[in-house]
């Protein structure tokens, strides 16, 4: 099968560069808590003109007890068995008990890691894990609970029953904790997770525990017919990749993609098998298709664990921006600035930011604010009602006010650690943060006035000798200490060099550098732009295509799955992909990412040739 690809990806003009993913706030946290309001963390979480719902989650730290066979974690007492209601403006919280619900509903609302999503009215809570005294034991549940949550809300602050709230059926293809529930048009959406029968106790196998844990390793897509008195699923169809969906305890990140598609970006997570490894690379689902991101084109390093996070569309420039909050990753910054890996994978005061632009090219930074402590994890962000959204779940930018510094919305809950490693052996460390967080944006005040950044290319004519100059001019500087240059290939930048500042300016000052290091393909630069206080703030991100008629590179190959091409235009060129018996095979072609990503998971095990236009040929192995 020939496909046929007719729109401009690649920058073909060495001269051109692309503007984009500088995310134009600051972000300043403040702190307060509400009397009666606990700490949680790994909740439901649902919203009603302004208040809150709060459901089900842990008031313990993370997998408090230890988990030690005399000591085993997830200890009923706790549970949170209270539902709970908060207005944080005004300041108040109502609850209500669960035990005046059938054991059904008490069992399951009262476990953890629920996978939620609201929709319009009713906020629907698929599976979770917990103790289930009607089974004697820990499970996995494999419930579908419908709540309505503007009527539940009304009688738990009016103190009145609250049973005619909840719908619930029951359904297997329910049965998963710790993943993530999104709906696309009228399709629900359950990715990944874990299903877990029995008590966690550490040493064992499968992620440090004991008992019967399965990766789901699919995703459930279904139809929920709910008519107000009954509650049923239909159109229920699994897709499979053990290889990429073996994942749990992400971030599911509701998404604009080019061409004002709708769909999510699943964030990270864990555990790859079989060395229990994190999942650097996101994924890519709409209604029209999932897209693997190779891991090899683009690495989410700061944020790899669930936490509160948020979207925010800019319609006018097409960027999509993903901000998280703390948790969990496998890489930060120390003091310096410098990027540490730990492969213990601790908790993290990391609040990091994932753009993509209009032609699909990610990019992840991180914001000069950190959390005032270990926490994130588990935790939920919430929307100021006043703040519009472009689609559910997404900020519209371009109706944010125009007022600054003013309230985005605020974070509540999850797990607070005394200490970055605290697991396995030092769980005693952790909580359940009671704080909330008011999230506040203002204007980014850069140290410095950039009037200008742009990029060239010397001697193209030949790929050995090509550099490129960066150059950049500021109108004035305040307390300047440096500009870090950091080069990119796909959306991963590394710092390449420091190049002083004058300071303090009231005229123009003229910066250049030259980069000799070059590959083939696109190259991103970015400044960081670094205050003598050590805060930062990045320019706009530029690009150029280096060695315009160099090699085209393929990734990864072997794979298990999708392949990602580069270093092609990829206007009006035909890609045919054959076996080694000369059969033509069909495959799917996404763009994103400045490249070609060929989905190959359902073609069987083998060699294939990839041919481009009848005159380059790649080979490529199917495991």
């Amino acid at each position: 099968m020939k496909v046929r690809i007719v729109t401009m990806f690649v920058l073909g003009l060495s001269s051109l560069f692309l503007q984009a993913q500088s995310f134009p706030y600051t972000i300043t946290l403040e702190p307060f808590t509400i009397s009666g309001l606990p700490g949680l963390h790994s909740f439901v979480a649902g919203h009603d003109a302004g208040k809150w719902l709060l459901i089900g989650g842990r008031t313990d730290g993370m997998h408090r007890g230890g988990g030690g066979p005399n000591n085993p974690a997830f200890p009923v007492v706790n549970n949170n068995t209270t539902i709970y209601v908060v207005d944080p403006v005004a300041q108040q919280v109502w609850s209500a008990s669960l035990t005046s619900l059938p054991t059904a509903l008490q069992e399951q609302l009262q476990s953890t890691n629920m996978n939620f999503y609201q929709d319009g009215n009713w906020l629907y809570v698929a599976g979770g894990y917990g103790y289930s005294a009607t089974a004697g034991d820990h499970v996995t549940y494999d419930k579908l609970t419908a709540i309505h949550v503007p009527n539940l809300i009304t009688h738990i602050i009016n103190g009145t029953s609250i049973t005619g709230d909840f719908l619930q059926t029951t359904h297997s293809g329910m049965q998963a904790a710790g993943g993530a529930l999104g709906k696309i048009g009228n399709t629900f959406y359950l990715f990944g997770g874990i299903d877990f029968q029995g008590r966690y106790i550490m040493g064992g196998n499968g992620g440090g525990a004991t008992g019967s844990m399965q990766y789901t390793d699919e995703i459930r897509t279904f139809e929920i017919v709910n008519d107000g008195s009954s509650l049923s699923i239909t159109n229920y169809t699994v897709y499979s990749n053990a290889a990429e969906y073996h994942r749990r305890d992400f971030n599911l990140v509701p998404q604009i993609f080019p061409g004002d598609v709708y769909g999510y970006m699943w964030s990270s997570g864990v555990f790859k098998a079989p060395n229990d490894e994190v999942y650097f690379n996101p994924i890519e689902i709409t209604a029209s298709g999932i897209t693997v991101i190779p891991e090899s084109t683009f690495m989410q390093k700061y944020a790899n664990y669930h936490s509160s996070k948020m979207a925010l569309y800019d319609s006018g420039t097409q960027d999509m921006y993903s901000i998280f909050f703390g948790g969990i990753a496998q890489f930060y910054l120390d003091g310096n600035g410098n990027e540490v890996e730990d492969t213990n994978v601790p908790f993290v005061k990391t609040i990091s930011l994932v753009s993509r632009d209009q032609s699909g090219v990610y990019a992840e930074s991180v914001f000069s604010t950190e959390m005032p402590t270990y926490l994130g994890a588990g935790s939920e962000f919430f929307r100021e009602e006043s703040i519009v959204e472009y689609a559910t779940g997404i900020i519209d930018m371009t109706q944010l006010p125009a007022t600054t510094p003013f309230t985005v919305g605020y974070i509540y809950g999850g797990i607070e650690s005394t200490v970055a490693n605290s697991f396995p052996n030092n769980t005693a460390a952790t909580s359940a943060g009671a704080t909330i967080y008011r999230v506040k944006f203002d204007l980014t005040a850069m140290p410095v006035e950039l009037t200008d950044f742009y990029l060239w290319a010397e001697d193209k004519a030949d790929c050995a000798k090509e550099r490129i100059t960066l150059r950049w001019h500021t109108a004035s500087e305040q307390n300047t200490r440096h500009f870090v240059i950091e080069r990119g290939r796909f959306g991963n930048f590394t710092p390449i060099a420091v190049i002083e500042a004058v300071g303090n300016s009231q005229t123009e000052q003229v910066y250049t550098y030259e980069d000799t290091q070059l590959e083939d393909g696109m190259m991103y630069y970015r400044l960081k732009i670094v205050d003598e206080d050590g805060s930062f703030s990045y320019s706009s991100i530029r690009s150029i295509q280096v060695c315009k008629n160099g090699r085209i590179t393929i990734s990864p190959n072997p794979t298990q799955g999708n392949v990602f091409i580069t270093g092609l235009n990829v206007t009006g060129t035909t890609l045919e992909l054959t076996d080694a018996k000369g059969r033509t095979w069909p495959v799917r072609v996404s763009h994103t990412n400045n490249g070609l990503v060929l989905d190959l998971a359902n073609l069987p095990v083998g060699v294939y040739l990839l041919q481009l236009d009848n005159d380059w040929t790649e080979r490529i192995i199917k495991q």
